[in-house]
């Protein structure tokens, strides 16, 4: 967890200085190890440093190997032995005791910007090459750290951080209103590459950027056409799972301080934990001195899995244990006073306090790195039975089996499951590549539209849905479409954002792009069967995780606890943002129709929270950090 920044000035005039002083002192808040610049010419690179991994205590960035070509890099390069293999021959110079970012330089010198194609991680980084005169700039296959750029006339800018661009800039960003009005209507269509602002762009994931005189963007991940596996027994699939992901959690412990796993009593982040125990107790990692992070809840007994987190500590014992008190952490406590805030953009986590608690206990315990679960139920797909038209991927011999929990979960009567959830996705998958989208615009709830809520003053822009990728089942379209879509690629960045703040890397080794490839295979009744979600991973976890944990049903929820954050310990601060809110006075929300969903709210009529919170977030960031509205 470092931070980047640059410029390249596309007319060719040197690298103002200032302006890379500039953009340090907004991402000098993730990295407090060292600060560093580099230019030469038309070109200025920045980096500030957080140590992680035992290679980074003697990492010194902007660096080279040559002195012709630089890098400034955000990157964990995972698979480092497959990697150097693959390099043998390549370049003339050795390669062990090579840092992370002098590996990718390493690669790029022996593959240029197809280097990425041999790159497994989470990386974020930008190549000068002062030969070519050419910058190089790429973002890891599913998008876990961040690239943000501009592009005027005579610069090429870019960060890791919103805040770094707009302060090289020649003047103030104008607001990308229509993401705005997209949001407060509860959709993230666009916000894997759009920002708030409407000159700043994020790179998108598995893409890269070559800056000559002008910009050209290129895809390197072809997430459409995945390579197949199969085999002919589910034990197959079940050995080859548990091998990846194995090996995902193993680069993901790489870490030279103490190790925290945040862990809810779920089969996911237990999972992560246990596995790591696995591989300290088989002797294929070291020791780990790691602890565990759990939020407990006293008052809100619904929410409380404290029996279940018990249960993990004492599978990872000796493991220290941590349990922070969720009973506080109601939604906007503490925002905008927090490290990490006030934000770039609207935050669409509204209930943070439990995260940031939780990496400001880790950072004071002496932890770097926090690993944990996040991704799997996208991965997995952790709510199957409640996603009906996931019933037309199921095979018709196991039919039978599977409609009772698809009848019992589905919001639909029967009538409604059997043509919607069953027959629209199997005529869906007989058609034509081309014919197909249309087709399954008629149902799918990933393209369908919705209607907006009535208190928006400003109509929703037409330009929806334009990440959806056609896939040949329903789930790997769902799949797809949960870990590349706006919602979710926002939510890493917040997480980047905060725990950045408090010098804390947070890894997910369900985000892994050889886990995200080979979920592409699996038969469905791998993922979902006889009303147990996630099947393959509980399987490939036998004897490694709790049995109480992975063969657990149900699950805590927290929504009174946020509910209680609006109705109680919030509820005046709201009601004085919506005395005078700039929502309105910018003309995006209709004052009357907006503080009538609040009352109906209160009053316990049903009512959108989630176009709520979307107001309520965008209320915040404007008031306290959009000056010039």
């Amino acid at each position: 967890m470092s931070g980047i920044a640059g410029i390249v000035n596309l007319d060719g005039a040197p690298v103002d200085q200032h302006l890379l002083d500039r953009m340090m002192e907004k991402i000098v808040y993730r990295g407090p190890d060292a600060q560093e610049t580099w230019k030469k010419d038309r070109a200025g690179l920045v980096h500030t440093l957080l140590q992680t991994t035992p290679e980074s205590m003697t990492e010194k960035q902007p660096c080279s190997l040559d002195g012709r070509i630089w890098i400034t890099a955000d990157a964990r390069i995972d698979r480092i032995e497959d990697l150097k293999k693959s390099l043998k021959g390549k370049v003339t110079y050795p390669i062990d005791g090579l840092t992370d970012p002098e590996l990718i330089l390493t690669a790029y010198t022996a593959w240029g910007k197809d280097c990425v194609d041999h790159l497994s991680g989470d990386f974020s980084f930008a190549v000068w090459d002062s030969e070519k005169k050419e910058l190089f700039c790429t973002r890891d296959h599913l998008g876990i750290k961040q690239f943000y750029y501009m592009v005027s006339q005579n610069s090429f800018i870019f960060s890791t951080d919103i805040s770094a661009v707009i302060a090289a800039m020649p003047a103030p960003p104008v607001i990308n209103e229509g993401l705005i009005i997209n949001y407060l209507a509860n959709r993230y269509d666009s916000w894997y590459y759009e920002t708030v602002y409407r000159d700043i762009f994020k790179l998108k994931p598995g893409n890269r950027v070559v800056v000559r005189e002008e910009a050209e963007l290129s895809q390197y991940a072809d997430f459409m056409n995945i390579p197949k596996i199969s085999y002919k027994s589910n034990q197959d699939y079940i050995d080859h799972f548990k091998e990846i992901f194995l090996r995902a959690v193993s680069d993901r412990a790489r870490s030279g301080f103490p190790m925290g796993f945040e862990v809810s009593g779920g089969v996911d982040s237990s999972s992560v934990a246990s596995m790591v125990k696995h591989l300290e107790e088989t002797g294929r990692i070291s020791r780990t001195d790691s602890r565990l992070y759990s939020c407990v809840y006293k008052a809100f007994p619904e929410a409380d899995e404290r029996s279940y987190v018990n249960q993990l500590a004492k599978r990872c014992i000796p493991w220290e244990s941590s349990f922070l008190d969720g009973d506080r952490m109601w939604d906007l406590k503490g925002y905008g006073s927090d490290p990490g805030f006030p934000p770039d953009e609207p935050d669409i986590i509204s209930s943070q306090r439990g995260t940031i608690d939780l990496a400001q206990q880790a950072k004071q315990d002496g932890c770097r790195v926090l690993l944990n679960g996040y991704g799997g139920d996208q991965l997995l797909q952790g709510s199957a039975y409640h996603n009906s038209y996931f019933l037309g991927d199921v095979l018709l011999k196991d039919l039978w089996r599977e409609w009772p929990y698809f009848a019992e979960a589905s919001e639909w009567n029967r009538g409604k499951l059997f043509f919607s959830g069953l027959l629209k996705p199997r005529v869906s998958k007989m058609l034509p590549e081309q014919f197909r989208l249309a087709f399954r615009a008629s149902f799918s709830p990933e393209i369908t539209g919705q209607k907006q809520p009535d208190w928006l003053a400003k109509k929703v822009p037409d330009n929806t849905r334009t990440m959806f990728s056609v896939y040949k089942t329903e789930l790997q379209s769902s799949v797809f479409g949960a870990l590349f879509g706006g919602y979710w690629q926002k939510g890493i960045a917040e997480l980047d954002r905060f725990s950045g703040a408090n010098h804390i890397e947070r890894r997910y080794p369900f985000l892994d792009k050889h886990l995200f490839e080979f979920v592409f295979s699996l038969p469905v009744d791998l993922l979902f069967s006889k009303g147990f979600c996630k099947v393959i991973l509980r399987e490939a976890m036998a004897g490694i995780l709790p049995e109480p944990i992975r063969t657990r049903l149900t699950y805590g929820t927290s929504d009174e606890l946020t509910d209680y954050g609006w109705r109680e310990k919030e509820k005046e601060k709201i009601r004085r943002l919506l005395d005078s809110p700039k929502t309105a006075n910018i003309g995006w929300v209709s004052l009357g129709a907006l503080q009538q969903s609040w009352d109906a709210y209160w009053k316990g009529k049903p009512v959108s929270t989630w176009e709520l919170n979307a107001w309520l977030m965008t209320e915040l960031w404007i008031r306290e950090k959009v000056a010039f509205l």
